[in-house]
């Protein structure tokens, strides 16, 4: 026992190391494309998001359907700044042009047109994107990279709604359907920052189904661990639990109805756990290099921001005390889900839908549940408000995108639904 607990724990490690070794150096090597091969596309894209607002309601009145061009246009002058003399020491610095007024857009321009030297660091973060996004510029702009993640965006969800359809997953393909609404999917390719995590979740996701089918359950911890890692890489602390709920709610879905196994609480603990392991073992580790590499202490910066992530002062509202705090941040995120911000019409579709889900779950409900698995499904709907309540500064001030993590509790939902009534389970796979 002690020795085969030894060996996977070196497994992960080797798994950890290799990975953070590739993901770094495809940074460096994003680094390295010259500026000049980019500078059109960048010039344009600068351009582009000089002449918008740095926030602004796709649809009018709308809180979830914000943009945020403000992240956008730091993310694009990072990936600007990337230095080719100093590859390595550019990606731990992750620096930019800031302007004193917070016109990102504007200095985005600047520092394009003129060459301007950034002035401030954003070290906290991996910044992973840039590995995408430099490439990309090669041959688009950014109006044109909305539209590329919007289409792969798409074609992953279809991808896998066709491998789930395969299963005849139909509760999973609902509770995925049904999230994505509620959480305005639409709207997710309108900013980069936005984009990331959907993506990743996607593609676990269809990733795990295949593990699954091809009954290679043996990798699966080290496939969760990679995919925390790639989510500490790549988000920048948008909905980073949707990356690891949404594969772990399929893997349990499949484990209970395709095989027909008992309900194993360890060994989806256990996912989760090398998920997490992953996601604060990359962040950890870029502050570590961060430090070594720069010669300096970033320390005070980054334990700054992540205090201010969980307890800073909004005027008006954290005077009134931590708990109305959360309850605010807490309503901010649940009046965004679609369809209840449309008006008197969204409210009453809205708790329609969830009076037919009681009527259901009422109505059908059978004997002989599996009550672990009921209780994982409640526990998994719950954790969006948690890291709500956890991190009530943060979504509080940007609940027009950490709403869309709600996305797992639909889901959740719809799979306790099945479980307590039989919904869509007749000519399912059982």
């Amino acid at each position: 026992m002690k020795k085969n607990l030894a060996k996977k724990s070196i497994g992960y490690v080797i798994c950890f190391t290799l990975t953070a070794l590739l993901l770094t150096a495809f940074l460096v090597i994003a680094a390295l494309i010259p500026r000049r091969l980019i500078k059109d596309n960048m010039q344009e894209s600068a351009e582009y998001l000089g002449r918008q607002k740095l926030f602004y309601k796709t649809v009018k009145e709308i809180e979830g359907s914000k943009a945020d061009r403000y992240a956008d246009s730091i993310l694009l002058g990072i990936v600007w700044q990337l230095d080719v003399d100093k590859p390595l020491r550019s990606v731990m610095e992750t620096a930019y042009l800031h302007d004193e007024l917070g016109r990102e857009n504007i200095s985005l321009l600047d520092a394009v047109i003129n060459d301007t030297p950034p002035n401030q660091e954003y070290i906290r973060y991996w910044h992973g994107s840039a590995v995408i996004l430099k490439p990309l510029l090669l041959i688009f702009s950014l109006k044109q990279i909305y539209i590329f993640n919007a289409v792969l965006m798409a074609v992953l969800l279809l991808v896998l709604l066709w491998q789930l359809f395969k299963l005849r997953a139909y509760a999973c393909i609902a509770g995925i359907i049904a999230g994505m609404i509620s959480i305005s999917a639409w709207f997710v390719p309108v900013s980069l920052e936005y984009t990331w995590c959907f993506l990743l979740m996607l593609l676990f996701s269809t990733a795990v189904v295949s593990m699954l089918k091809k009954e290679k359950d043996r990798y699966m911890g080290y496939a969760f661990l990679v995919f925390g890692m790639l989510t500490s890489y790549l988000d920048f602390l948008t909905t980073e639990i949707i990356t690891l709920i949404v594969p772990l709610l399929i893997t349990v879905w499949y484990n209970k109805r395709i095989k027909k196994a008992v309900t194993d609480i360890a060994r989806t603990a256990g996912y989760a756990a090398a998920w997490l392991a992953g996601y604060i073992s990359m962040w950890v580790l870029k502050w570590i290099l961060a430090a070594l590499i720069l010669q300096r202490n970033v320390w005070p910066d980054i334990t700054a921001q992540i205090r201010l992530r969980i307890d800073g002062s909004v005027t008006n509202v954290s005077k009134q005390g931590l708990v109305s705090f959360i309850k605010n941040a807490l309503i901010r995120n649940i009046k965004c889900l679609f369809p209840f911000e449309y008006g008197i019409i969204g409210m009453i579709a809205g708790f329609s839908v969830i009076a037919l889900f009681i009527f259901i779950a009422v109505k059908n409900h059978k004997a002989g549940i599996d009550k672990k698995l009921c209780m994982l499904y409640i526990i998994t709907a719950f954790l969006p408000y948690v890291r709500f309540a956890l991190l009530h500064n943060h979504s509080y001030i940007h609940y027009f995108f950490t709403y869309r993590v709600q996305l797992v509790t639909v889901f959740s939902a719809i799979l306790l639904l099945e479980e307590i009534s039989g919904f869509l389970r007749k000519n399912s796979a059982d």
